[in-house]
Protein backbone atom coordinates (compact mmCIF):
# COMPACT_ATOMS: atom_id res chain seq x y z
CA UNK A 1 0.00 0.00 0.00
CA UNK A 2 0.70 3.79 -0.14
CA UNK A 3 1.56 6.05 2.47
CA UNK A 4 -2.13 6.68 2.38
CA UNK A 5 -3.11 3.71 4.21
CA UNK A 6 -0.77 4.52 6.95
CA UNK A 7 -2.33 8.16 6.88
CA UNK A 8 -5.67 6.45 7.19
CA UNK A 9 -5.00 4.39 9.43
CA UNK A 10 -3.69 6.99 12.54
CA UNK A 11 -6.20 9.48 11.86
CA UNK A 12 -8.68 6.85 12.46
CA UNK A 13 -6.92 5.51 15.57
CA UNK A 14 -6.69 8.92 16.92
CA UNK A 15 -10.26 10.45 16.40
CA UNK A 16 -11.41 6.78 17.65
CA UNK A 17 -9.66 6.80 20.96
CA UNK A 18 -10.43 10.21 21.43
CA UNK A 19 -13.69 9.44 20.85
CA UNK A 20 -13.50 6.62 23.74
CA UNK A 21 -11.72 9.17 25.91
CA UNK A 22 -14.27 11.32 25.89
CA UNK A 23 -17.47 9.65 26.09
CA UNK A 24 -16.01 7.17 28.58
CA UNK A 25 -14.66 9.38 30.77
CA UNK A 26 -18.18 11.51 30.49
CA UNK A 27 -20.03 8.38 31.27
CA UNK A 28 -18.23 7.29 34.24
CA UNK A 29 -18.46 10.61 35.73
CA UNK A 30 -22.24 10.55 34.93
CA UNK A 31 -22.84 7.47 35.96
CA UNK A 32 -20.63 6.24 38.60
CA UNK A 33 -22.87 6.47 41.43
CA UNK A 34 -25.37 4.19 39.81
CA UNK A 35 -23.30 1.47 38.33
CA UNK A 36 -19.69 1.97 39.63
CA UNK A 37 -16.89 3.71 38.75
CA UNK A 38 -15.81 0.42 35.65
CA UNK A 39 -18.63 -0.49 33.79
CA UNK A 40 -19.90 3.21 32.78
CA UNK A 41 -16.48 3.88 31.58
CA UNK A 42 -15.83 0.42 29.61
CA UNK A 43 -19.37 0.50 28.10
CA UNK A 44 -19.29 3.77 26.77
CA UNK A 45 -16.03 4.05 25.73
CA UNK A 46 -16.25 1.15 23.03
CA UNK A 47 -19.11 2.88 21.84
CA UNK A 48 -16.80 5.47 21.67
CA UNK A 49 -14.59 3.91 20.03
CA UNK A 50 -16.72 2.18 17.34
CA UNK A 51 -18.15 5.93 16.86
CA UNK A 52 -15.00 7.33 16.34
CA UNK A 53 -14.42 4.50 13.27
CA UNK A 54 -17.71 5.50 12.16
CA UNK A 55 -17.40 9.06 11.68
CA UNK A 56 -14.03 8.13 10.10
CA UNK A 57 -15.37 5.86 7.74
CA UNK A 58 -18.11 8.04 6.59
CA UNK A 59 -16.73 11.53 5.85
CA UNK A 60 -13.12 9.67 4.77
CA UNK A 61 -15.58 7.67 1.62
CA UNK A 62 -17.39 10.54 1.03
CA UNK A 63 -14.87 12.60 0.52
CA UNK A 64 -12.68 9.83 -1.70
CA UNK A 65 -16.22 10.17 -4.10
CA UNK A 66 -16.37 13.66 -4.33
CA UNK A 67 -12.38 13.40 -5.23
CA UNK A 68 -12.87 10.67 -7.58
CA UNK A 69 -15.74 13.18 -9.10
CA UNK A 70 -13.44 16.21 -8.81
CA UNK A 71 -10.22 14.74 -9.80
CA UNK A 72 -10.68 11.60 -11.96
CA UNK A 73 -7.12 11.15 -13.29
CA UNK A 74 -5.46 11.92 -10.37
CA UNK A 75 -7.73 9.37 -8.32
CA UNK A 76 -7.45 7.07 -11.19
CA UNK A 77 -3.32 7.34 -10.74
CA UNK A 78 -3.20 6.74 -7.17
CA UNK A 79 -5.35 3.68 -7.26
CA UNK A 80 -3.37 2.12 -9.96
CA UNK A 81 -0.33 2.73 -7.74
CA UNK A 82 -1.83 1.00 -4.73
CA UNK A 83 -2.73 -2.69 -6.67
CA UNK A 84 -2.25 -5.44 -8.48
CA UNK A 85 -1.76 -6.42 -12.18
CA UNK A 86 -5.31 -6.53 -12.20
CA UNK A 87 -5.56 -2.59 -11.41
CA UNK A 88 -3.32 -1.98 -14.36
CA UNK A 89 -6.12 -1.53 -16.48
CA UNK A 90 -8.69 0.03 -14.61
CA UNK A 91 -11.46 2.12 -16.07
CA UNK A 92 -11.72 5.11 -13.98
CA UNK A 93 -15.10 6.21 -15.65
CA UNK A 94 -16.28 2.69 -14.78
CA UNK A 95 -15.20 3.49 -11.12
CA UNK A 96 -17.01 6.51 -11.35
CA UNK A 97 -20.35 4.85 -12.02
CA UNK A 98 -20.21 2.36 -9.31
CA UNK A 99 -17.73 3.26 -6.89
CA UNK A 100 -20.67 4.74 -4.05
CA UNK A 101 -21.90 0.96 -4.18
CA UNK A 102 -19.35 -0.70 -3.71
CA UNK A 103 -17.56 -0.72 -0.32
CA UNK A 104 -14.60 -2.60 -1.81
CA UNK A 105 -14.13 0.35 -4.49
CA UNK A 106 -14.65 3.34 -1.84
CA UNK A 107 -11.93 1.37 0.72
CA UNK A 108 -9.32 1.74 -2.30
CA UNK A 109 -10.12 4.84 -2.88
CA UNK A 110 -10.22 6.37 0.68
CA UNK A 111 -6.35 5.27 1.12
CA UNK A 112 -5.79 6.54 -2.76
CA UNK A 113 -6.90 10.21 -1.53
CA UNK A 114 -4.73 9.80 1.20
CA UNK A 115 -2.06 9.08 -0.81
CA UNK A 116 -2.87 11.79 -3.16
CA UNK A 117 -3.53 14.42 -0.52
CA UNK A 118 -0.57 16.81 -1.20
CA UNK A 119 -1.50 16.74 -5.60
CA UNK A 120 -5.14 17.25 -4.26
CA UNK A 121 -4.36 20.20 -1.85
CA UNK A 122 -2.13 21.69 -4.45
CA UNK A 123 -4.27 21.52 -7.23
CA UNK A 124 -7.34 23.01 -5.17
CA UNK A 125 -4.94 25.87 -3.87
CA UNK A 126 -4.16 26.79 -7.80
CA UNK A 127 -7.59 26.94 -8.31
CA UNK A 128 -8.59 29.27 -5.31
CA UNK A 129 -5.52 31.46 -6.29
CA UNK A 130 -6.68 31.73 -9.79
CA UNK A 131 -10.37 32.22 -8.48
CA UNK A 132 -9.15 35.37 -6.51
CA UNK A 133 -7.03 36.42 -9.13
CA UNK A 134 -10.12 36.90 -11.34
CA UNK A 135 -11.94 38.31 -8.32
CA UNK A 136 -9.45 40.74 -7.65
CA UNK A 137 -8.80 41.40 -11.24
CA UNK A 138 -12.12 43.30 -11.38
CA UNK A 139 -11.13 46.04 -9.16
CA UNK A 140 -7.70 46.84 -10.40
CA UNK A 141 -9.45 48.24 -13.98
Amino acid sequence: MTSGWTTFALKTMTVSFGAATVVGLTAQMAFAAVAGPVVPFLVASTMGFAGGMYHRWHFDSREALQALQEFPEVMGHHVYLLGPASFKDINIEEWKADAHKSMWKKSMLVVAMYGASDVLARIRQEREEQLFRQYTSQFQE
